[in-house]
């Protein structure tokens, strides 16, 4: 929720006046203050710029709690107490983790306000989500699956400089299994039948989202396979468009779903319109 969703000038957490638009972290420490007792005292280590209304990006990155405290011995969490002994940390995330060796709670202590997904519901900020779940299976060969780490997920959250080319080989072993061809098929099969299901019963649009940018490609050239005429070239044509950016270096066949910024705004400009034809939009998370 945004300082100006949440915010009015009668509002009394906001003591030190009315936070600035785009900037939750002086919404937030106000909120924290408004609840201290009479006496207490509390302490905010945050990056250079946070309190700033700088829309720029610039100097505008707070690491999130989740991810590097947990370096005891010689890393972040370290470097900071030794720096600051007397402060209280106060930690921000929306992911919160618990593991053998990383517990977001052991290090900040109990939750001091929780905002979750159904008050965000209830406040009308995030829209009610519903979830079903569809299963297209991983098939291992007999000599891959030695290599594939139970952890993964674990070991990928707040990986510090030294460990990426090892996350990097099980990533790219991972994204292999997962964009295999006939697992890509399969899926594309599964979304179109689930998709005109949907929309023979209400209208409505859909976000493919796949593990990269490959996997997007390759599931777009599956979709358009099963159903020709919802590819169109032209970007104000067609029922369906990748939105990613990517550089001349990347694949012959992956320049033309390669867009600057004005073209991927308008794509999101048609997007939201409810008349436009453009009906599904997909994007990579990495890769």
């Amino acid at each position: 929720m945004s300082p100006d969703q949440a915010s009015s000038k009668s509002t009394p957490r906001w003591k030190y006046g009315v936070p600035p638009v785009g900037n939750a972290n002086y919404a937030w420490i106000q909120h924290f203050i408004h609840h201290l007792a009479p006496n207490g005292i509390a302490g905010f280590v945050m990056a250079n710029g946070s309190m700033s209304s700088n829309q720029s990006g610039e100097g505008d990155i707070a690491d999130e709690a989740h991810r590097s405290q947990y370096g005891f011995i010689d890393g972040l969490a370290r470097h900071m107490r030794d720096a600051l002994p007397n402060a209280s940390f106060i930690g921000f995330t929306g992911t919160p983790i618990e593991t053998t060796d990383k517990n977001t709670q052991a290090v900040f202590g109990d939750y001091i306000d929780v905002y979750d997904i159904l008050r965000s519901v209830e406040d009308g900020a995030t829209v009610r989500i519903y979830y079903e779940g569809r299963l297209a299976k991983i098939e291992l060969k007999p000599e891959e699956r030695p290599k594939i780490d139970p952890e993964f997920e674990e070991l990928t959250e707040g990986e510090e400089a030294e460990g990426k080319a090892k996350l990097k080989s099980r990533w790219a072993r991972l994204e292999a299994m997962v964009g295999a061809e006939k697992r890509v098929g399969l899926v594309a099969e599964d979304l179109v039948q689930h998709f005109e299901n949907r929309l023979s019963a209400m209208e409505g649009k859909g976000l493919i989202v796949c593990m990269s940018r490959r996997i997007c490609v390759d599931l777009y050239n599956a979709l358009v396979k099963l159903r020709p005429d919802w590819h169109h070239a032209d970007d104000d044509k067609g029922a369906i468009k990748i939105v990613m950016t990517g550089s001349a270096s990347d694949k012959l066949e992956w320049q033309p779903h390669i867009r600057n910024k004005p073209r991927r705004e308008a794509l999101a400009k048609r997007f939201k319109d409810p008349a436009d034809p453009l009906k599904l939009v997909m994007c990579g998370i990495c890769g």
